[in-house]
């Protein structure tokens, strides 16, 4: 089981369904979670028939529908750096945000792919919270060729780092 947790970041190079169906083809079982905001710039109606299940924004009622199964791993992708700071700082203010909280607290081997524009990775709270989350253990992986910022790398190089992750989750880069 693996946590997806995405924003409101774009991905520009292909959409977030096509990132859960790579992971499936890897054998990975996905539950999506999304900030409010990443309601807006992702196609949850895409990400749900891939996943085949509902993505989660909102907290359920107690007592209501059924709680998700622990994860193997969180992959916070795309991570917008309002909600990387958040984290870093531990405000839970959204079910997302709660939950890599949660998760990165437990332990969990997560895998952070921020996606910020130029101007806010030269903000001083960015490079603050990367530290921050790798320091509770966190891989944190962007596309260092681009010099405009934290940006996405491929999916392909996003699922190859879970799977590393996954099968070493000590191991720190």
């Amino acid at each position: 089981m693996l946590y997806l947790v995405t924003s409101g970041a774009p991905s520009p190079q292909e959409p977030v369904a096509d990132l859960v169906r790579q992971l499936h083809q890897r054998g990975w079982e996905v539950a999506v979670l999304s900030t409010p905001m990443g309601q807006r710039f992702h196609d949850l109606e895409a990400i749900e028939r891939t996943t085949g299940a509902s993505t989660w924004v909102e907290w359920r009622r107690p007592g209501t529908g059924t709680a998700l199964p622990p994860p193997q791993v969180i992959l916070a992708c795309p991570l917008t750096f309002t909600t990387l700071n958040k984290v870093a700082a531990g405000i839970g203010d959204t079910m997302a945000a709660a939950v890599m909280c949660e998760m990165l607290g437990a332990g969990v081997p997560t895998v952070v792919a921020p996606q910020i524009n130029a101007k806010l990775s030269g903000h001083i709270a960015c490079e603050t919270s990367i530290s921050a989350v790798r320091s509770m253990g966190a891989r944190v992986v962007h596309d260092m060729e681009e010099a405009a910022g934290y940006r996405l790398p491929a999916w392909s190089t996003v699922v190859s780092t879970v799977e590393e992750v996954a099968d070493n989750p000590t191991t720190e880069t």
